[in-house]
């Protein structure tokens, strides 16, 4: 089957805690009164019902922050890079997401609804006066001596190198699912660089085919992908259809249309009646969890809800509800994103 390109549904998150562990991990001496401007931020933190905190205190927490950021503008200021101070306040503030378990945001973040993303639009904490073509330097990847707006990304053809993410990239410039993409008629090659798309019947080793067209890996040749009606036994299916189980090619089903075992969006194949419909509810019966709402777990072939609190539990086999989390065997408080 065909593979999609990955997609960076939640980088923006991780990249984002990162920065509060990085706080965590920081050390100051001595009370300032700079540390109040991050009281809200480590409150909120403290809001959040965890167990165990990434800090003793909000105190602890203002003062690794305020140490955090004035690491940061050390580093930046002894580099002669220009720092960014809106970016340090969006990238340390705090999302109430993160009091979330990690059961809730997987339910509230399906990953086939993300669009493909790229770092157009993504702060950087500092930046210099490097242009798009130029060699880089990158400061804990999420700084770098390219002018603001750019970014700094390595490929094995060129190392690190100034690019513009919100660009379509000419040939040889750097390229990464994720990171940015290539101008059309360009295919992001294995060496993670824009070179031309191959044509029909063209070699195509390490690089993809122009549209309608797939690479032969026995051939290392372009050829025809499979349209509609045609066998996909052998090939993959063209942009939009879907190869199910009779190998012939057709367009995802849609609500009431028959399905093999799966459905397009917020829909599940019926186990029984083998047609696309509503998620599954409490009592359904199924086959797979994904077939039943997002809140539910498919177990002994029927959708049901995790445990509630007190309720003995184990992560896998017997979940809890995705609002709590299962702590020595027990469901108790959901631990979120935050907590250590």
């Amino acid at each position: 089957m065909p593979s999609s390109k990955p997609i960076a549904c939640i980088s923006t998150i991780r990249r984002r805690l990162s920065t509060l562990l990085a706080a965590a991990l920081a050390a100051c001496d001595g009370p300032s009164d700079d540390r109040e401007q991050f009281r809200e931020q480590c409150e909120q933190q403290f809001a959040c019902d965890c167990i165990t905190h990434r800090f003793a205190d909000i105190d602890a927490c203002m003062q690794a922050a305020e140490a955090n950021r004035a690491g940061l503008l050390a580093q930046f200021a002894a580099a002669g890079l220009t720092p960014d101070i809106a970016c340090m306040d969006q990238l340390q503030a705090f999302d109430p997401e993160w009091c979330s378990t990690w059961q809730e945001y997987d339910a509230t973040h399906p990953l086939e609804s993300e669009p493909e993303s790229t770092q157009c639009g993504v702060c950087s904490l500092a930046s210099g006066d490097r242009q798009v073509g130029e060699p880089c330097i990158t400061f804990g990847g999420s700084a770098s001596d390219c002018a603001s707006g750019l970014y700094c990304h390595w490929s094995l053809a060129t190392g690190f190198m100034c690019i513009d993410p919100c660009v379509p990239a000419s040939a040889g410039l750097p390229c990464d699912s994720g990171i940015n993409t290539c101008a059309e008629g360009l295919d992001c090659s294995r060496d993670s660089v824009c070179v031309p798309s191959a044509e029909p019947g063209e070699d195509c080793t390490g690089r993809g085919c122009v549209d309608h067209y797939t690479c032969d890996r026995d051939q290392q040749r372009c050829i025809p992908l499979a349209d509609e009606g045609e066998s996909c036994l052998d090939v993959y299916c063209d942009a939009g259809l879907i190869c199910p189980a009779d190998h012939v090619c057709r367009p995802p089903p849609k609500l009431g249309e028959p399905c093999d075992d799966w459905c397009p969006g917020e829909m599940a194949c019926h186990p029984i009646d083998k047609v696309c419909g509503p998620l599954l509810q409490i009592g359904d019966p199924c086959e797979q969890e994904r077939q039943c709402a997002p809140e539910l777990y498919c177990k002994e072939m029927t959708c049901t809800p995790g445990g509630g609190p007190g309720d003995p539990c184990e992560d896998s086999s017997d979940p809890c509800r995705i609002d709590l989390s299962c702590i020595h065997g027990e469901c108790g408080p959901g631990q979120g994103l935050i907590c250590g």
